[in-house]
């Protein structure tokens, strides 16, 4: 599609621009009720032999409360370290309601070994994993899942460019759609230089949850090597999981 063709035309001025640490802050919402926080840090430096290189810091802190009671609670830290859009390394730590995950995952020999407390597996060096603030995501078929330790498949679809209200700003966004086996979470870029704005999935119970942007990024601060290659932890583990 059109609109995932133009993600390979940044230009490089969009790269020269990048700032040394990007960050988003979002509340999260469940049906409009705020019921926690998730946070992106991005840190970029240049290496002369191996690129551009970052490191992402991913915290969540989510609680639904019901009649006062703590009826679901989620707590998730992931630490990734990146050459270019290729994951080479990720340490996470997930309390999902109670159950305890860990996943350290490295590269070794040109592959990408993944260890949780209940298996060893071995992937393709160079996956992604549920990147959202990197919108080279949107050319992926499968995406590491940070909290399982899981290749995922996923379809990318693009929906059309809508106006959206992002943190009292009223911007044009390219709107897609992120599908797996059994959820779609639904993505929204800004038009001009894919900054990652808002995320929106189904909940069990027929309800959404939302991710709404406290923080962003400057506008324009978007990297072209986020952009040419072909992705926290996926909201459809948590969302999954709610069952109240």
């Amino acid at each position: 599609p059109l609109a995932i063709a133009s993600l390979l035309t940044l230009s490089a001025a969009a790269q020269a621009a990048v700032p040394v640490e990007q960050r988003w802050d979002f509340n999260v919402l469940l049906d409009q009720q705020k019921i926690g926080e998730h946070s992106f840090v991005v840190r970029h430096e240049q290496d002369a032999e191996k690129g551009p290189l970052k490191t992402v810091e991913i915290d969540a802190d989510f609680n639904v409360r019901i009649l006062f009671i703590n009826a679901y609670s989620y707590q998730h830290t992931n630490r990734e370290s990146w050459q270019g859009n290729c994951l080479v390394a990720l340490s996470s730590q997930t309390n999902d309601n109670g159950e305890d995950l860990a996943v350290q995952a490295t590269t070794q020999d040109q592959q990408f070994v993944v260890e949780t407390k209940r298996s060893t597996d071995t992937f393709s060096a160079g996956p992604m994993s549920f990147a959202y603030w990197n919108p080279a995501l949107l050319t992926a078929d499968a995406l590491i899942n940070a909290q399982t330790g899981e290749l995922e498949p996923v379809q990318i679809t693009a929906l059309g460019n809508e106006q959206i209200t992002v943190a009292g700003e009223t911007l044009q966004a390219n709107h897609y759609a992120l599908e797996l086996e059994e959820q779609t979470i639904e993505l929204w870029y800004a038009a001009d230089d894919y900054r990652w704005l808002a995320l929106e999935t189904p909940a069990r119970g027929n309800r959404t949850l939302r991710y709404e942007a406290t923080t962003l990024p400057a506008a324009g601060a978007q990297s072209e090597q986020q952009v040419t290659q072909p992705h926290m932890n996926a909201p459809s583990e948590l969302t999954n999981a709610m069952a109240y």
